[in-house]
């Protein structure tokens, strides 16, 4: 049997410098409501105003929030993990950096 687990993340939207600049926790979490709530915590700590949210599908919810004039996103979206026994994929196009 595969796990679904869900990843949070906070973003700026409309910035040039959207790249580089969203945040999480660097872990993945076991229910959505878990992954919800590090968003409210995430957007608490930056000063972001409440969460709204949007169902994508089952496993995938986006929201909006504001700080001032500035506008962010927040995505929680479910994933499965691989089966024990999944082989590797095959990196195809991907080049060593550093030779």
């Amino acid at each position: 049997m595969t796990q679904r687990v869900w990843l949070a993340v906070v973003y700026p939207i409309g910035s040039a410098d959207v790249f580089g600049a969203g945040w999480d926790r660097d872990h993945l979490h076991w229910t959505r409501d878990v992954a919800e709530r590090e968003c409210w915590e995430i957007a608490e700590e930056h000063g972001l105003g409440d969460i709204s949210w949007t169902a994508i599908t089952e496993f995938w919810s986006i929201g909006r929030a504001r700080k001032g004039d500035e506008l962010y996103g927040a995505t929680v979206r479910g994933v499965l993990l691989p089966a024990a026994n999944a082989p590797l994929a095959p990196q195809v196009g991907v080049r060593n950096a550093h030779p």
